[in-house]
């Protein structure tokens, strides 16, 4: 997955959508990568490590200063924000 690629220090754009719903809905979150890491669920889940549903997460600090930690899945997608590329806020909005 991504974590491989992406270090501490890196600034990203992380866009995540929710596609069941009707309209669909996506959210982008910018900032700059402290830490990347997995972390398990209160949920017990067969055949896994120790039991539990291990989930990646991502913690983000915004341009304000803000920490947004995100669960990342298989529909999330990263984008490297080059320096110079606008780093503003978060975004969300519905697509049709």
């Amino acid at each position: 997955m991504y974590s491989k690629r992406l270090s501490e220090g890196t600034a990203v754009r992380v866009i995540q959508g929710i596609h069941q719903s009707d309209p669909s809905y996506r959210a982008e979150t910018v900032g700059v990568i402290e830490t990347w890491y997995e972390e398990p669920t209160g949920a017990w889940f067969a055949h896994s490590r120790n039991g539990k549903l291990w989930l990646q997460r991502l913690r983000l600090r915004k341009a304000d200063g803000e920490v947004s930690v995100l669960t990342i899945d298989d529909q999330t997608r990263l984008h490297l924000i080059e320096s110079g590329e606008e780093q503003g806020g978060d975004l969300a909005r519905s697509d049709s």
